[in-house]
Protein backbone atom coordinates (compact mmCIF):
# COMPACT_ATOMS: atom_id res chain seq x y z
CA UNK A 1 0.00 0.00 0.00
CA UNK A 2 2.83 2.34 0.93
CA UNK A 3 4.58 1.66 -2.40
CA UNK A 4 1.42 2.67 -4.28
CA UNK A 5 1.27 5.94 -2.38
CA UNK A 6 4.90 6.67 -3.24
CA UNK A 7 4.23 5.94 -6.89
CA UNK A 8 1.27 8.32 -6.86
CA UNK A 9 3.44 11.08 -5.39
CA UNK A 10 6.10 10.55 -8.05
CA UNK A 11 3.50 10.66 -10.81
CA UNK A 12 2.02 13.89 -9.46
CA UNK A 13 5.50 15.42 -9.20
CA UNK A 14 6.35 14.41 -12.75
CA UNK A 15 3.11 15.82 -14.10
CA UNK A 16 3.76 19.05 -12.23
CA UNK A 17 7.10 19.43 -13.98
CA UNK A 18 5.45 18.92 -17.35
CA UNK A 19 2.61 21.40 -16.84
CA UNK A 20 4.31 24.23 -14.86
CA UNK A 21 7.81 24.52 -16.45
CA UNK A 22 6.52 25.25 -20.00
CA UNK A 23 4.48 28.10 -18.59
CA UNK A 24 7.66 29.68 -17.25
CA UNK A 25 9.37 29.13 -20.59
CA UNK A 26 6.63 31.11 -22.33
CA UNK A 27 6.70 33.98 -19.81
CA UNK A 28 10.43 34.61 -20.04
CA UNK A 29 10.48 35.78 -23.69
CA UNK A 30 7.34 37.79 -23.00
CA UNK A 31 9.14 39.67 -20.24
CA UNK A 32 12.21 40.22 -22.43
CA UNK A 33 10.20 41.88 -25.20
CA UNK A 34 8.30 44.21 -22.85
CA UNK A 35 10.99 45.38 -20.44
CA UNK A 36 10.10 48.15 -18.02
CA UNK A 37 12.15 51.32 -18.58
CA UNK A 38 15.14 51.67 -16.32
CA UNK A 39 14.45 53.74 -13.20
CA UNK A 40 15.21 57.43 -13.69
CA UNK A 41 18.41 58.72 -12.24
CA UNK A 42 18.16 60.78 -9.08
CA UNK A 43 17.52 64.46 -9.70
CA UNK A 44 17.43 67.41 -7.30
CA UNK A 45 14.15 68.15 -5.62
CA UNK A 46 12.06 70.58 -7.61
CA UNK A 47 9.55 72.60 -5.60
CA UNK A 48 7.58 73.23 -8.81
CA UNK A 49 7.36 69.81 -10.50
CA UNK A 50 4.91 71.13 -13.06
CA UNK A 51 7.71 73.08 -14.73
CA UNK A 52 9.87 70.01 -15.32
CA UNK A 53 7.31 68.49 -17.68
CA UNK A 54 7.89 71.33 -20.14
CA UNK A 55 11.18 72.98 -19.14
CA UNK A 56 13.76 70.76 -17.41
CA UNK A 57 15.60 72.58 -14.67
CA UNK A 58 18.99 71.86 -16.17
CA UNK A 59 18.18 72.94 -19.71
CA UNK A 60 19.23 76.17 -21.36
CA UNK A 61 15.55 77.02 -21.84
CA UNK A 62 14.95 77.14 -18.12
CA UNK A 63 18.01 79.34 -17.67
CA UNK A 64 16.68 81.85 -20.19
CA UNK A 65 13.29 81.81 -18.50
CA UNK A 66 14.75 82.58 -15.09
CA UNK A 67 16.98 85.32 -16.49
CA UNK A 68 14.15 87.07 -18.28
CA UNK A 69 11.99 86.89 -15.16
CA UNK A 70 14.70 88.55 -13.09
CA UNK A 71 15.09 91.31 -15.63
CA UNK A 72 11.38 92.03 -15.65
CA UNK A 73 11.41 92.17 -11.86
CA UNK A 74 14.06 94.92 -11.73
CA UNK A 75 13.13 98.51 -12.25
CA UNK A 76 15.37 101.41 -11.32
CA UNK A 77 13.86 103.62 -8.74
CA UNK A 78 13.05 107.23 -9.51
CA UNK A 79 15.50 108.35 -6.83
CA UNK A 80 18.28 106.46 -8.56
CA UNK A 81 17.64 108.18 -11.89
CA UNK A 82 17.61 111.62 -10.31
CA UNK A 83 20.93 111.14 -8.47
CA UNK A 84 24.17 111.70 -10.33
CA UNK A 85 27.50 110.04 -9.51
CA UNK A 86 30.95 110.56 -10.95
CA UNK A 87 30.54 107.47 -13.11
CA UNK A 88 27.30 108.69 -14.68
CA UNK A 89 27.50 108.74 -18.51
CA UNK A 90 26.46 112.37 -18.50
CA UNK A 91 29.85 113.19 -16.95
CA UNK A 92 31.78 111.24 -19.58
CA UNK A 93 31.86 114.28 -21.85
CA UNK A 94 34.72 116.55 -22.83
CA UNK A 95 34.63 119.65 -20.60
CA UNK A 96 33.34 122.37 -22.87
CA UNK A 97 30.18 124.45 -23.14
CA UNK A 98 28.13 121.47 -24.29
CA UNK A 99 29.38 119.61 -21.21
CA UNK A 100 28.06 122.37 -18.97
CA UNK A 101 24.79 122.62 -20.89
CA UNK A 102 24.04 118.93 -20.45
CA UNK A 103 24.83 118.95 -16.74
CA UNK A 104 22.84 122.10 -16.12
CA UNK A 105 19.86 120.72 -18.04
CA UNK A 106 20.01 117.60 -15.88
CA UNK A 107 20.36 119.61 -12.68
CA UNK A 108 17.18 121.64 -13.13
CA UNK A 109 15.19 118.93 -14.87
CA UNK A 110 15.57 115.73 -12.79
CA UNK A 111 14.38 112.72 -14.79
CA UNK A 112 12.07 111.51 -12.02
CA UNK A 113 10.12 114.79 -11.81
CA UNK A 114 9.09 116.26 -15.17
CA UNK A 115 9.23 120.08 -15.13
CA UNK A 116 5.51 120.57 -15.65
CA UNK A 117 3.76 123.38 -13.78
CA UNK A 118 0.15 122.72 -12.85
CA UNK A 119 -2.34 125.33 -13.98
CA UNK A 120 -3.22 126.20 -10.40
CA UNK A 121 0.44 127.06 -9.68
CA UNK A 122 1.42 128.75 -12.93
CA UNK A 123 0.09 132.24 -12.21
CA UNK A 124 1.51 132.38 -8.67
CA UNK A 125 4.95 131.20 -9.77
CA UNK A 126 5.00 133.51 -12.77
CA UNK A 127 4.17 136.49 -10.57
CA UNK A 128 7.03 135.73 -8.17
CA UNK A 129 9.62 134.81 -10.82
CA UNK A 130 8.87 137.98 -12.77
CA UNK A 131 10.49 139.87 -9.88
CA UNK A 132 13.86 138.23 -10.61
CA UNK A 133 16.49 139.12 -13.23
CA UNK A 134 16.11 135.69 -14.84
CA UNK A 135 12.39 134.82 -14.79
CA UNK A 136 12.55 131.98 -17.30
CA UNK A 137 15.42 130.35 -15.41
CA UNK A 138 13.52 130.88 -12.17
CA UNK A 139 10.48 129.02 -13.49
CA UNK A 140 12.40 126.17 -15.11
CA UNK A 141 14.64 125.62 -12.09
CA UNK A 142 11.90 125.35 -9.46
CA UNK A 143 9.33 123.43 -11.50
CA UNK A 144 10.92 120.01 -10.85
CA UNK A 145 10.50 120.57 -7.11
CA UNK A 146 6.78 121.34 -7.24
CA UNK A 147 5.84 117.72 -6.56
CA UNK A 148 6.18 118.14 -2.80
CA UNK A 149 5.16 121.78 -2.62
CA UNK A 150 1.53 121.12 -1.74
CA UNK A 151 -1.45 123.10 -2.90
CA UNK A 152 -0.24 126.47 -1.58
CA UNK A 153 2.38 128.39 -3.54
CA UNK A 154 3.73 131.53 -1.92
CA UNK A 155 7.01 133.41 -1.58
CA UNK A 156 8.24 131.12 1.20
CA UNK A 157 7.64 127.89 -0.71
CA UNK A 158 9.10 129.33 -3.93
CA UNK A 159 12.31 130.55 -2.31
CA UNK A 160 12.78 127.16 -0.67
CA UNK A 161 12.45 125.44 -4.05
CA UNK A 162 14.80 127.99 -5.63
CA UNK A 163 17.43 127.27 -2.97
CA UNK A 164 16.98 123.53 -3.55
CA UNK A 165 17.59 124.06 -7.27
CA UNK A 166 20.74 126.08 -6.61
CA UNK A 167 22.04 123.45 -4.17
CA UNK A 168 21.35 120.65 -6.64
CA UNK A 169 23.35 122.42 -9.32
CA UNK A 170 26.20 123.13 -6.89
CA UNK A 171 26.45 119.40 -6.17
CA UNK A 172 26.70 118.74 -9.89
CA UNK A 173 29.44 121.36 -10.13
CA UNK A 174 31.42 119.52 -7.45
CA UNK A 175 31.14 116.27 -9.40
CA UNK A 176 32.22 117.99 -12.60
CA UNK A 177 35.15 119.67 -10.84
CA UNK A 178 36.36 116.32 -9.51
CA UNK A 179 36.19 114.87 -13.01
CA UNK A 180 38.02 117.83 -14.53
CA UNK A 181 40.78 117.77 -11.90
CA UNK A 182 41.54 114.11 -12.62
CA UNK A 183 41.65 114.73 -16.35
CA UNK A 184 43.95 117.76 -16.31
CA UNK A 185 47.75 117.62 -16.45
CA UNK A 186 48.25 121.31 -15.66
CA UNK A 187 49.10 121.78 -11.98
CA UNK A 188 47.82 125.38 -11.86
CA UNK A 189 44.49 124.44 -13.39
CA UNK A 190 44.08 121.48 -11.05
CA UNK A 191 44.79 123.72 -8.06
CA UNK A 192 42.16 126.25 -9.19
CA UNK A 193 39.62 123.50 -9.79
CA UNK A 194 40.21 122.05 -6.33
CA UNK A 195 39.75 125.53 -4.86
CA UNK A 196 36.41 125.71 -6.66
CA UNK A 197 35.35 122.44 -5.07
CA UNK A 198 35.95 124.05 -1.68
CA UNK A 199 33.97 127.13 -2.69
CA UNK A 200 31.10 124.97 -3.92
CA UNK A 201 31.07 123.04 -0.65
CA UNK A 202 31.05 126.30 1.30
CA UNK A 203 28.20 127.55 -0.90
CA UNK A 204 26.19 124.42 -0.09
CA UNK A 205 26.56 125.16 3.62
CA UNK A 206 25.49 128.76 3.08
CA UNK A 207 22.48 127.70 1.01
CA UNK A 208 21.42 125.24 3.69
CA UNK A 209 21.69 127.94 6.36
CA UNK A 210 19.53 130.23 4.24
CA UNK A 211 16.97 127.49 3.80
CA UNK A 212 16.91 126.76 7.53
CA UNK A 213 16.17 130.42 8.22
CA UNK A 214 13.01 130.43 6.08
CA UNK A 215 10.80 128.87 8.75
CA UNK A 216 11.66 131.59 11.27
CA UNK A 217 11.34 134.34 8.63
CA UNK A 218 14.90 135.41 9.46
CA UNK A 219 15.34 137.59 6.39
CA UNK A 220 18.69 138.91 7.63
CA UNK A 221 20.27 135.44 7.77
CA UNK A 222 18.68 134.47 4.46
CA UNK A 223 20.20 137.49 2.68
CA UNK A 224 23.63 137.06 4.29
CA UNK A 225 23.86 133.37 3.44
CA UNK A 226 22.62 133.79 -0.13
CA UNK A 227 25.04 136.69 -0.71
CA UNK A 228 27.86 134.52 0.62
CA UNK A 229 26.92 131.81 -1.90
CA UNK A 230 27.06 134.36 -4.74
CA UNK A 231 30.53 135.36 -3.53
CA UNK A 232 31.65 131.71 -3.47
CA UNK A 233 30.72 131.23 -7.13
CA UNK A 234 32.38 134.49 -8.17
CA UNK A 235 35.57 133.71 -6.26
CA UNK A 236 35.77 130.34 -7.97
CA UNK A 237 35.65 132.02 -11.36
CA UNK A 238 38.22 134.64 -10.34
CA UNK A 239 40.70 131.85 -9.64
CA UNK A 240 41.02 131.26 -13.39
CA UNK A 241 42.03 134.86 -14.17
CA UNK A 242 44.18 134.96 -17.29
CA UNK A 243 43.12 131.51 -18.44
CA UNK A 244 40.03 129.79 -19.74
CA UNK A 245 37.82 128.59 -16.91
CA UNK A 246 36.54 125.02 -17.41
CA UNK A 247 33.83 125.78 -14.84
CA UNK A 248 32.66 129.10 -16.29
CA UNK A 249 29.33 127.70 -17.42
CA UNK A 250 28.60 126.32 -13.97
CA UNK A 251 29.57 129.52 -12.20
CA UNK A 252 27.42 131.62 -14.52
CA UNK A 253 24.34 129.47 -13.91
CA UNK A 254 24.98 129.19 -10.19
CA UNK A 255 25.34 132.96 -9.87
CA UNK A 256 22.04 133.47 -11.68
CA UNK A 257 20.28 130.89 -9.53
CA UNK A 258 21.59 132.45 -6.31
CA UNK A 259 20.68 135.92 -7.59
CA UNK A 260 17.14 134.70 -8.19
CA UNK A 261 17.01 133.44 -4.62
CA UNK A 262 18.04 136.89 -3.34
CA UNK A 263 15.37 138.59 -5.43
CA UNK A 264 12.68 136.23 -4.14
CA UNK A 265 13.91 136.72 -0.56
CA UNK A 266 13.32 140.46 -0.91
CA UNK A 267 9.61 139.69 -1.32
CA UNK A 268 9.30 138.07 2.11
Amino acid sequence: MESKINQAILIISFLSLIFFNPAQGICVPCDSTHQNPSPPSHSPHNPHPGLTSTIPLGSSSSTKFITSTNRRGFAPSSSFTSTLTEDDPILQIHPNKAFGDKLFHHSIHPISVPPVIATIHRAAIQKICDKTDNPSLCISSISPFLKGAGAKIDVHSVIEMAIKACSHHAKLAILAASKLARGSSDATTVSSINDCKDFYSDALDNLQSARDAIASRDIGTINIMLSAAVTDFGTCEDGFAGESSPLAHFNEKLSKLASNCLAIASLI
